[in-house]
């Protein structure tokens, strides 16, 4: 567990790449306790609007973060491909 509190979202970092990064942490974890688990996500995210989001609001499973986080990473490959 400590190991996923570890994972951070890095400066200029895209949620997909972060995402990425924290399940490939998670997978490597034989027991997860779920509650845990939103915890940490939470805990690595930079501080922004969707994390302020995410700490007002917060995810009852790991599906609901990943449907947020799903969101969140349509629109930022959206201004993206805008610029």
């Amino acid at each position: 567990m400590p190991d996923l509190f570890n994972v951070k979202l890095r400066e200029g970092e895209f949620f997909k790449d972060y995402l990425n990064r924290f399940c490939a942490v998670s997978v490597r974890l034989q027991t997860l306790n779920e509650d845990m688990v939103i915890v940490a996500f939470v805990k690595g995210v930079a501080v922004s609007p969707f994390s302020n989001s995410l700490f007002r609001n917060m995810a009852e499973s790991l599906s609901e973060i990943r449907e947020r986080v799903a969101t969140h990473i349509e629109a930022e490959e959206d201004i993206r491909t805008e610029v």
